[in-house]
Order: structure tokens, then C-alpha cells, then sequence
């Protein structure tokens, strides 16, 4: 599972490559657009085809799936999920093995991180306690999928390949090159051929 986190801010051209990367095999987009007013975001999502929908994960603006027909979002673990979400995909953030290991199966997967230093967030710096926690392993929930986050590029494919983990997600590493679907390709590839160097 390769799954591709939007930047923060509005962005003009996002759409664009949103849409490129559907193109390019994407099939998880998180949306986190925290300081988007519902309209400006109403607007954009409704831009984007409904073939695409199911592949949309709203990370922020999560009241606004049902309307959207998106069926997964992204949610804090704090405190109790609203009724409205129960019939959801859901998927959360944690930032350590522990944290991850008492999910229960009511999360479909969970992000873990930063397993390298962000590359979107400066001085967000990498945990390596997570790596070598995975590579022992000390991982015991496997009804939730992992999720490795932060700092990964295509160069930190064969290093996450060998760890305990269901698939990745990137941020920076897409972003901030100058062709998004082009770096998504690259890492696509590289991460299908060493799972399956693994599972051969």
C-alpha cells in the first residue's frame, strides 16, 4: 500500500496532479487541508471525477464525506468517534510501536512515524527506535495495517522493505520534486519490485 498525503496550503495546480497521480496507479489520497474554508474544499473535491472518490481519504473536513460519497477518513484516537464515522474506513496516526500495538481492528490501518527526518517539516527529526523495534520485531497487532511515515524517498525503499510493515506514506518526497507523479512512479516501482523480492 502506497499512500500519498496532500500539502497543507491551497495550492492552485494541486488538482492537476492530483489527478496525474490517479493516472500514474495511486489509490490512497490523504486530504489534509486543515485551514481550507468547507466551500474552497467543496469546490476542489467536487473537481475531482467520482471514479476517482474511492481512492479519497478526508484527513481534515471529515463532515463532509458522506454528501462527497467518500467512504474513508482519517481521525484522532482521542476521546470517542462521533456515531456518523462508525460506518467508515478508518485510519489513524501513532508515534510509537506501543501506541500501534494496543489499536484494535476498528482502525483499517495506522500511520507510524517518523521513521526518517520530514522532509516537508524541518526539524521534525527521524525515531529510530521505530526501525529497529520492527526489525526485531516487537510488533503485535497485525488487524490493523502499518504505515510507515516521514522523511521516505526512493532511496529508503530497501531499507522500509525489509521491516515489518504493510506499506508507506509519502508527503515531502512527492511534493517537493518538480514532477510529483514522475517521484510517485519511481517509488511505486521500486516498492513493488522489492516486496516482491521478499515474497518470492
Amino acid at each position: 500500500m502506497i499512500i500519498v498525503i496532500s500539502e497543507e496550503q491551497y495550492v492552485p495546480s494541486e488538482l492537476q496532479h492530483w489527478l496525474a497521480l490517479f493516472d500514474a496507479g495511486l489509490e490512497n489520497l490523504h486530504l489534509r487541508k486543515y485551514g481550507l474554508p468547507d466551500q474552497l474544499m467543496l469546490s476542489l473535491l467536487n473537481q475531482i471525477p467520482t471514479v476517482f472518490r474511492k481512492y479519497l481519504v478526508l484527513h481534515s473536513h471529515q463532515h463532509l464525506a458522506a454528501e462527497l460519497g467518500i467512504e474513508r477518513v482519517h481521525l484522532k484516537r482521542e476521546g470517542s468517534i462521533e456515531m456518523e464515522y462508525q460506518t467508515f474506513r478508518k485510519s489513524c496516526s501513532t508515534h510509537s510501536l506501543e501506541e500501534f500495538n494496543q489499536l484494535t481492528s476498528f482502525w483499517e490501518y495506522a500511520f507510524l512515524g517518523p521513521f526518517f527526518s520530514s522532509i516537508s517539516k524541518p526539524g521534525y527529526q527521524a525515531n529510530p527506535d521505530l526501525a529497529n523495534a520492527l526489525a526485531i520485531p516487537q510488533r503485535q497487532n497485525y488487524h490493523t495495517k502499518l504505515i510507515a511515515l516521514g522523511g521516505i524517498t526512493k532511496k529508503q525503499i530497501t531499507k522500509l522493505s525489509m521491516l515489518d510493515i504493510d506499506g508507506i506514506a509519502l508527503k515531502g518526497g512527492i511534493w517537493q520534486s518538480e514532477n510529483p507523479a514522475q517521484s510517485f512512479k519511481e517509488i511505486q516501482k521500486q516498492y513493488l519490485n522489492e516486496k516482491g523480492k521478499i515474497n518470492s
